[in-house]
């Protein structure tokens, strides 16, 4: 008789000591052999120039199945948060005022 699959583990160990990385937006995802890697960055600002620029904070390599089950985990968060009222989706719109 085949045995059920373990049950999924809700703990998480060594959260308390995990980096924490603050990110400003992502720019570039690269796909190969089944692994996608998306690079995130930082604003940082440059005193000497007196501009901002994008610094690289890290670059998340995952399997194509887990950044989907990433992917998935993020839309029924925004849609909690949309029911909560915490958020809104706001439509964008063409520059003859159309909403896209």
């Amino acid at each position: 008789m085949p045995s059920k699959p373990p049950a999924e583990d809700k703990h998480l160990e060594g959260l308390v000591d995990a980096p924490v990385i603050f990110v400003d937006g992502y720019q570039g995802v690269s796909i190969s052999a089944g692994v996608a890697k998306v690079n995130f960055y930082a604003l940082a600002f440059d005193p000497g120039t007196e501009k901002t620029k994008k610094v690289a904070a890290f670059q998340l390599v995952t399997a194509l199945p887990t950044l989907v089950k990433i992917h998935d985990a993020l839309g029924k968060l925004f849609e909690s948060l949309e029911k909560q009222g915490v958020i809104q989706q706001v439509k964008a719109k063409t520059k003859s005022g159309e909403n896209v």
